[in-house]
Formats: C-alpha cells, sequence, structure tokens
C-alpha cells in the first residue's frame, strides 16, 4: 500500500521550501543589484553616483566601449616657408599658437637669432635677438609665465654653458634666470602644466661626456632643484617631449654608435621606466609629442670621421654631422608601448629642431647629408592623413552626487578668489587656513584625445550651511596638500550654478573634485563636464566587491489564513539565521 504523508508534516515542508527561498532572495537581490549598477566609479565615494548615471564619473563608457590606442593618422610631409637662415640645430618650442625657433649654428658660429613661425600665415618673423649667441640646447615654452627658457648650449665661445636665457612673450624682453647648476649642451627639457615646473634631463657637460643627471626648474620662483631621480643610462642627444606626467627620452650619443634606448620618467612618482626601444640607432632627432603619440622626426647615426667644411662647430665627436642623415618619421604610442612608422619627410634632417603647434608637427631645417645645412622647413599634420574619421560629437558628461557623512575628508579648504579659472588664464592657488576637516567627491578622467579646453559646470540647490565648491587637479589630487596639480576652481560656491575651464593636454588625468563649503553636507548636486569626448575619456573604475550574504538584520512576517502559529523548529531556525520572526 501507498504511504500516505502528514498533512501536517506536508504543510510544515512547504512551508519550509517558502521560508528557504526567502532567505536566498534576501541575500540574492543586493547581490544582483550591485552587479546590475557595476562598474562603478572610482575613490573613496565608489558607489555614490545614481543608477542612471550610466556615463556618469568612471562611468562614462561600458567596458566594452572603452578607447583602444588611437592608430596614428599623419598626413605627408610639405616643405613650409623656409626658415629665415640656413642652419641646425636651431632650438624650436611652441605656445601652442606659434613656434619660436632661436639660435642654432649659423655659417660655422653660433647664431643669436630668433624667429616666429605662423603656421596659419606660413610665414617667418624676426624677434629681437637672443642676448647669447648659442647652438645644441633646448628650450621650453612656460604656460605659467608665459616665456620662454633656453637651456645651456654651446655658446658664442664654443663651450658647454650654463647660463639660462628667458624671453617675455608678452613684453618681448630677453632676462637670464639662475644659473643652471652645471652646463649642458643636448639635454632634454620639457614644461609640466600641472605642477608649473621644467625638468631639464641629463646631456653633454662641461667635459663633453654624458650625463644621468634630472633637474627640476620654477620658472616663477626661479630656482633649482637637484634631488630628482636620474636617469637609469648616461645620455646625450635624446629626441624627448612629454605626455601627460611623463617625459620620454629616446636615442643618445652611446660613443658614437647611436642607440635604440627609451626611457619614461613620471615626474609624479620621480622615477624612470625603460619601455619598447626605438627601431633604429638614432641621435638627436626632431621629437614631440600630439595627443598620446610621440615623434621622432629625422636624425641620424653619430659619425666618427673628419667633417672638414664644419669648421669650428668640430669641437667634440658629439657635435660633428652625423654618417646618415635619416629622413624617418617614427611614432611611439604611449597608450600601447609599441613603435610604428610614419611617412618620409621630403629631405633628410639631422642636427634638427622642431616641435609640435598643436596637431601639427614641424621640423626646421639641420644637415641633410648631402649637401649640408639648409633653410628647409617641413610640416604634417596628424588626423590629415588618409581618410579622416569623422568629427565626435562631445556628449556632455554628467554626474549626479552628494556630499554625506560616509564621504573622505580633509583639513582646510580653498580660499575663495571670486574668480572662475578659464583657459588660459593666470588665478593661482590658495588656502584659507581652516584646520578643520571638510568632505569631498572625486571624479578622475584620463584623457587619450589632444589637448583640450574643459568646461567644469556645478549646479545644486545647495547653498548657506551646505554650500559647495568645486576645483580641478591634473596627475592626481593630495587630500593633504590642496594646491598641489591644483589647475582650477569655480572661484565661490555655486548659488544655483557655477562654471569654470581648464586646460587639459593630451595623455593627462583630469581629477575634479567637489567640496562642502562648511560641514553641513550637500543632498545634491549635478556635475556637468563639457570638451572630454566620450572617446577621449577612459574611465577609470574600481570593480565593487560582491556583497558579503551574512543572513541577518531582517524581519519576516509569517501569516496563516487559519491562524495556526509556526513550528517552534522552524520559528528557532529563523531566529538562528539572524531573523526576527513577527
Amino acid at each position: 500500500m501507498k504511504k500516505q504523508i502528514n498533512p501536517t508534516i506536508k504543510a510544515y515542508l512547504i512551508r519550509g521550501a517558502f521560508y528557504l527561498l526567502l532567505l536566498i532572495a534576501v541575500c540574492a537581490i543586493p547581490f544582483a543589484l550591485a552587479q546590475r549598477n557595476a562598474p562603478k566609479r572610482s575613490g573613496p565615494n565608489a558607489g555614490k553616483l545614481s543608477a542612471s548615471q550610466s556615463k556618469a564619473g568612471s562611468l562614462l563608457l561600458p567596458y566594452a566601449a572603452w578607447p583602444v590606442a588611437r592608430v596614428p593618422n599623419l598626413s605627408s610631409w610639405s616643405i613650409v616657408a623656409n626658415y629665415p637662415l640656413v642652419s641646425e640645430s636651431v632650438s624650436v618650442s611652441s605656445d601652442g599658437t606659434f613656434a619660436y625657433g632661436v639660435g642654432g649654428f649659423v655659417g660655422g658660429f653660433p647664431s643669436n637669432a630668433f624667429n616666429v613661425y605662423d603656421p596659419v600665415a606660413d610665414t617667418w618673423s624676426p624677434l629681437s635677438n637672443i642676448p647669447g649667441a648659442f647652438y645644441d640646447a633646448p628650450s621650453v615654452y612656460a604656460a605659467n609665465t608665459n616665456s620662454i627658457y633656453v637651456f645651456g648650449g654651446i655658446d658664442a665661445n664654443f663651450n658647454p654653458s650654463n647660463v639660462l636665457q628667458i624671453y617675455n612673450v608678452g613684453t618681448g624682453i630677453w632676462t637670464t634666470g639662475a644659473p643652471m647648476p652645471g652646463a649642458r649642451y643636448f639635454a632634454g627639457a620639457a614644461y609640466y602644466s600641472a605642477n608649473g615646473k621644467i625638468y631639464v634631463i641629463s646631456g653633454f657637460d662641461q667635459n663633453f661626456t654624458e650625463t644621468s643627471t634630472t633637474w627640476q626648474y620654477d620658472p616663477v620662483a626661479n630656482a633649482w632643484d637637484t634631488t630628482r631621480a636620474n636617469m637609469p643610462a648616461p645620455t646625450g642627444g635624446a629626441g624627448y617631449s612629454i605626455v601627460g606626467q611623463n617625459i620620454y627620452l629616446a636615442g643618445t650619443w652611446n660613443n658614437a654608435q647611436g642607440s635604440t634606448q627609451h626611457y619614461r620618467y613620471d615626474i609624479v612618482a620621480d622615477s624612470w621606466t625603460s619601455v619598447a626601444p626605438v627601431p633604429v640607432n638614432i641621435y638627436r632627432p626632431d621629437s614631440a609629442a600630439i595627443g598620446t603619440n610621440t615623434y621622432l622626426v629625422g636624425g641620424g647615426n653619430p659619425f666618427l670621421g673628419s667633417r672638414g667644411f664644419k669648421g669650428p662647430k668640430v669641437l667634440h665627436p658629439s657635435t660633428r654631422s652625423p654618417e646618415t642623415s635619416y629622413n624617418s618619421t617614427y611614432i611611439y604610442d604611449t597608450l600601447t608601448d609599441s613603435w610604428s612608422t610614419g611617412p618620409n619627410t621630403n629631405v633628410a634632417h639631422s642636427f634638427t629642431g622642431g616641435t609640435a603647434i598643436g596637431n601639427t608637427l614641424i621640423v626646421v631645417t639641420g644637415f641633410d647629408g648631402i649637401t649640408g645645412d639648409t633653410n628647409v622647413v617641413e610640416a604634417a599634420t596628424e588626423g590629415g592623413g588618409g581618410t579622416p574619421s569623422p568629427t565626435p560629437s562631445c556628449t556632455p558628461i554628467v554626474i549626479n552626487g552628494s556630499i554625506t557623512n560616509t564621504d573622505p575628508s580633509h583639513t582646510d579648504k580653498l580660499a575663495n578668489s571670486n574668480n572662475p579659472q578659464t583657459c588660459g588664464g593666470t588665478e593661482t592657488c590658495a588656502t584659507s587656513g581652516d584646520p578643520t576637516s571638510f568632505r569631498y567627491d572625486a571624479y578622475t578622467f584620463t584623457n587619450t584625445g589632444g589637448a583640450a579646453c574643459v568646461n567644469i559646470d556645478t549646479n545644486t540647490a545647495c547653498n548657506a550651511d551646505h554650500a559647495i565648491f568645486t576645483s580641478a587637479y591634473l596627475g592626481s589630487f593630495d587630500p593633504n596638500n590642496l594646491c598641489t596639480n591644483w589647475v582650477g576652481d569655480s572661484g565661490f560656491p555655486p548659488d544655483p550654478d557655477q562654471a569654470f575651464q581648464v586646460e587639459v593636454p593630451g595623455g593627462q588625468t583630469l581629477v575634479v573634485v567637489v567640496n562642502e563649503e562648511h560641514h553641513a553636507g550637500c543632498p545634491g548636486y549635478t556635475l556637468t563636464i563639457t570638451g572630454l569626448c566620450p572617446e577621449a575619456i577612459t574611465p577609470t573604475p574600481t570593480p565593487t566587491a560582491s556583497p558579503s550574504c551574512t543572513p541577518g538584520g531582517f524581519s519576516v512576517l509569517i501569516a496563516y489564513a487559519d491562524g495556526e502559529v509556526q513550528p517552534d523548529t522552524l520559528r528557532n531556525d529563523l531566529l538562528a539565521a539572524g531573523a526576527s520572526v513577527v
């Protein structure tokens, strides 16, 4: 006979299964919601953004849509307006609108010529001569002083120099700065906009020996810092450029062998790393960066033989013209640590100068390897080769946030200048000296496109005791040093709206910080960032940890239509699981 199950026991089993499913649901629902909202933005406030903001903060793009390394799209090289002088080793820099060529080796002697190139008009125009003639020196434009800095070189007496010469673009006046810590020629140099400092790296010293020094120069204080980490290998005559917080030096003299060596200097970490070697041994190329790519144009392999027609310039083998002058273009992708080749120049250029003016590379004069020095200038534009991609539509990045008791905090706060920062503006950072703590949110982005003027707008109903203040940093944000890497702020709290602008170089990290002004928090604000296209942004997500499913902290209401009380065994099991049974 078939065994019958007691109806009461059967009811208990059904109810037990129901409770088990209920417990599973209590654990599973939070887990599913957490996964649904991932990835969260990075930083200490991960998870605070509203789930509806699919492109907010680090939620800018889904993982599958993150940008890959850009494929270089460089136009062919075109010969543009000739430089006013047949020359080599002209030092070239750019303020983003014009290129400035100064000094150089002309007719067997150092030059004091100074000329400006207008790429729109395709013309060179003379400026006030530099006081000290020179060649083989780097020059750098610093935006925070609107000035050009020329570091050392070989002077009019054919001696390596430690003289710093400074040209103020606004006044048109030359002055001298604090002497370099030592004489250098064929050094590398770069300006880092995030901290307003210039880095002069390696080069040959007064004994014509390659060095490995890394010096930091403060153009505002006119002071040198020689404590930075040395380059791993003695270097002179490298190609040099900066992308974000990293300076790249490629090639060197290497006892007349040239070199494929390639190093990256991380300014923020003060550390050096060896990266993908240059495809050929190279020495004294033109070099520049556009977006996240660096470029080496021309250059050559050194030569130990006699170049009698080079005259007094041949004071050391490192200053002699190379055995072979290159017309090559090598492109380094900093995102993938890989090299590719670009179009050849029309004329070979060794012992050359050059820079990037926006998205346009120029290479200025140099030794052509056949007839001697030239006055030929060539230009190529990134984005000008092949079939250009359509210009992306820049959708503003919208973030909804709030400042609550769970946010991180720091002591002190930024002072209100009442002047919102603008691109190219001159506002400076100052703190109020308040020793109390203020809570904040931080949002991090990486610009993988070209330089951009970014608009940061904050809109909120928070005012009075709930007022907030927005600021921006390049590279990183240090809550213990509020003015480190600062590039701009809103000037005063939004009420209800306030915007400001900052310049974000290609490859640079942008950190936007929203602070409470007092100590009452802010229930809600909207942050809108315009000028960084989604295609030009790399989000930096921090994976959200799966919630641990420890049963407990919940209540279970059990009702029975017949008024029956649940068995003590079920009640006890639920209580043991952490539920309160009512």
